[in-house]
């Protein structure tokens, strides 16, 4: 968090009966007398504000501070910084503790379950957590699937639509995190997110098809496979053709 220790400096020193404060990208440059990377200006990710210290370590500097990213605009270029209270900083605790000790077992299921399925498809063994060097500097970072010649390497989520069929829009934005990592690979290689099926009545497409509706424009070659528990099928999801990939 060096580089960004002026910008939490700044958040530091505004006045604590300010609640949201609005930064444009120009100003955060003057802060930090130095340029934003271009992940800022193109990967709503980037903004992201993170659970763990271990991802986006930028992201440390607004929450250090007691900040989270409330909106971003990259077009207009700003952000918009809500302060965090106490009262929400314990239910987020509760919540991060809650997710660890439940979620990963979920999680870890349906990674393996991928990894057999997709072995089948596509004929080579799938090994999980791969670690690949990334970004610039490099940095490691573990992917959760990867083909033993890594020509296929993807993430894994397994997420629901909410009980009352609401977009579960922090999942969504751990999805395009996801895909924000996933840039960074080369174009040769065959860049995936698989999904685990999931409907809704109040919907009329998956949660996949959702994700991919609506992030398209953010996807830069990253394909969306979809795993269908039940039937122990596996599809790409593009745009209005859905093409099977399970033989």
């Amino acid at each position: 968090m060096k580089k960004y220790s002026s910008l939490n400096n700044f958040l530091n020193s505004i006045r604590s009966d300010v609640v949201e404060k609005t930064i444009t990208f120009d100003e955060i440059r003057t802060i930090l007398d130095s340029n934003l990377p271009k992940s800022a200006y193109v990967h709503r990710a980037w903004w992201a504000n993170p659970s763990s210290p271990k991802q986006h370590p930028h992201a440390q500097s607004w929450l250090a501070a007691g900040w989270q990213v409330d909106e971003v605009d990259q077009h207009d270029e700003y952000v918009r910084f809500r302060r965090i209270g106490r009262s929400e900083i314990r239910q987020k605790k509760k919540k991060i503790i809650s997710e660890n000790s439940l979620n990963p077992a979920k999680g870890k299921q349906f990674q393996i379950f991928a990894a057999k399925l997709l072995s089948k498809r596509f004929s080579i063994d799938f090994h999980l957590e791969s670690p690949k060097f990334i970004g610039n500097p490099p940095k490691e970072h573990k992917f959760d699937l990867a083909s033993s010649d890594m020509k296929y390497v993807g993430e894994c989520k397994n997420y629901s639509w909410t009980k009352t069929g609401n977009v579960p829009s922090a999942k969504m934005g751990f999805t395009n995190e996801a895909v924000f990592y996933l840039s960074f690979l080369p174009d040769d290689k065959y860049r995936f997110v698989v999904m685990r099926k999931d409907v809704h009545p109040k919907r009329d497409e998956t949660l996949a098809e959702y994700y991919f509706r609506t992030n398209r424009h953010l996807l830069q070659g990253v394909h969306i496979l979809e795993i269908d528990l039940e039937k122990n099928t596996c599809r790409e999801v593009s745009g209005d053709i859905v093409l099977p990939i399970n033989n």
